[in-house]
């Protein structure tokens, strides 16, 4: 998953190097332009075609990183990572934002680091947690269910001192989830985009295309997206959520659950590009990874390739 991060350009390479289209690719070193050129088996045309690589992760999505402490309070030595959702059927309402803002943001500078240092302590310090996750890779750790009652905990006082919070909650029902990750960006506690589960079902990918359309949009404004020729951009799940959204989406046999599960993809605005593709890990490795490609007037089309 490292590079998925960390060479992100080269795991986006592979990624199109692995479409039946492709004959070759060829790194655009000019500044202002996108990531690679890409030859196409069939180029009788001799139309240009680019790829652009980004992560499908957004800017400033953490309401607050590093080493997280106030007052006496305790933080975690290692780096967490929360993820907080909302079960709903109905959608989000704008009225409930400022009681739910208020809400995370006393959970991430106040509770969930004294949480994860507790966590720590109980159970080895961070270095035995991480090594236990890398010898038990699917298998639910023992800190999970002392994880969630902290996280219960955490949801029971902020219903109590928000104002506002406790109708919110009685809506929308809010859920947290803390576990440690290999992400060596310093210690502290990282927050998850708020997201919205609809009928509380893993899969649904309506945060996903919220997340893509959010990418497409930036980079519509910016200069890769201004040359001329075909335009592709490859959006890269390095994103604990969104990848376990889209892992979620799909059966053993890569067909989507569901015969509407791909819908809310098919609602992307692709802007300037001819063909926007989000690409997801299918294993804690990386080594894998599942594509789906959008293009206009065409439906979905899903493929998986080894890096």
């Amino acid at each position: 998953m490292q590079d998925w991060w960390e060479a992100s350009e080269l795991v986006g390479r592979r990624i199109v190097e692995a479409d039946d289209r492709v004959a070759s690719t060829e790194r655009i070193t000019e500044p202002g332009f996108p990531d690679w050129a890409v030859t196409l088996h069939d180029d009788r045309q001799a139309r240009p075609v680019t790829a652009e690589i980004t992560l499908l992760t957004e800017a400033g999505m953490n309401l607050q990183e590093g080493h997280l402490a106030t007052g006496r309070q305790r933080s975690p030595r290692g780096r967490w990572y929360l993820d907080v959702c909302r079960f709903s059927n109905d959608p989000p309402s704008v009225e409930d934002d400022e009681a739910v803002k208020m809400a995370l943001r006393r959970i991430i500078t106040a509770e969930a680091p004294v949480a994860a240092a507790r966590l720590e302590d109980r159970h080895g310090g961070i270095s035995e947690m991480h090594e236990w996750q890398q010898s038990h890779q699917g298998e639910k750790p023992p800190w999970h269910d002392e994880s969630e009652a902290l996280c219960d905990e955490i949801v029971r006082k902020c219903v109590a001192e928000i104002p506002g919070f406790e109708a919110v909650h009685l809506r929308r029902a809010i859920r947290l989830l803390m576990v440690p990750t290999n992400i060596s960006d310093g210690p502290g506690v990282v927050i998850s985009p708020f997201h919205h589960v609809y009928g509380g079902r893993l899969g649904n990918l309506r945060v996903v295309r919220d997340h893509l359309q959010r990418r497409i949009d930036s980079k519509s404004t910016k200069q890769q997206s201004r040359h001329r020729g075909e335009k592709w951009l490859v959006a890269l799940s390095a994103h604990h959520f969104l990848t376990m959204m889209m892992q979620h989406a799909f059966s053993g046999d890569g067909e989507p659950i569901h015969d509407r599960t791909l819908a809310p993809l098919t609602e992307i605005r692709l802007g300037p590009f001819d063909e926007v593709w989000i690409a997801a890990p299918l294993t804690s490795e990386g080594d894998e990874a599942r594509t789906v490609k959008l293009a206009g007037g065409q439906s979905p089309l899903v493929a998986s390739c080894a890096l």
